[in-house]
């Protein structure tokens, strides 16, 4: 029925606004829906496996360096011209975004080596950190902590700096005996916070 189909082996990520659910995946067409059962294409919005809605906006980012917004409350609308207020914020140094999510009332911005950045709606601040998640499908969120995990252990942060809280399990991310998590899938390696 024209809804389309996802790429094998995308991440796939979404988010909603007004009542119309936003679906993007890396590589792939960004497509929305307002039934959940008939999507369509959501022309000039970007492809890419992070999305986040903010400030009465969704936020994509992942294939390009840049991260994207909608017109204010409008997620099918992606027009940075006459009277739409949509824009791009390219997202500077290695790696490209991985995963977005709000904590402390900013959105946060992670890159596949590490990086973080928030936005708060004006400012692109650059965190000075390369403790973010290596896996876009390791995030999680308690309340207002975002827990997630990368190749030194998992980290906990309220919004502020992330602290490592893995030291009881901390040879299942390294050591010498070579028994611990693959290396090779801490990029896509998911996780899920279970209750507290």
């Amino acid at each position: 029925s024209g809804n389309g189909t996802l790429t094998a082996g995308s991440i796939v990520d979404y988010s909603v606004l007004n009542n119309t659910l936003l679906i993007s995946q890396g590589g792939g067409t960004t497509r929305h829906s307002t039934t959940g059962t008939s999507f369509s294409d959501t022309s000039g919005a970007p492809a890419g496996p992070a999305v986040e809605q903010y400030l009465n906006r969704i936020f994509v980012a992942g294939t390009s360096g840049t991260m994207s917004y909608s017109v204010t409350g409008d997620p099918t609308n992606w027009a940075a011209t006459g009277t739409s207020d949509g824009g791009v914020v390219t997202i500077p140094g290695a790696g490209l975004p991985n995963k977005l999510f709000k904590l402390n009332n900013r959105l946060n911005i992670s890159k596949t080596v590490g990086g973080m950045y928030y936005w708060d709606g004006f400012n692109l601040v650059d965190r000075s950190l390369d403790l973010g998640p290596s896996s876009a499908l390791s995030y999680s969120k308690i309340e207002d902590s975002g827990i997630w995990a990368n190749r030194l252990g998992l980290f906990n942060s309220f919004g502020d700096q992330p602290t490592l809280i893995s030291n009881p399990i901390q040879r299942q991310f390294y050591n010498d005996a070579g028994s611990g998590i693959i290396g090779a899938n801490f990029g896509t390696m998911p996780a899920i916070a279970h209750r507290y």
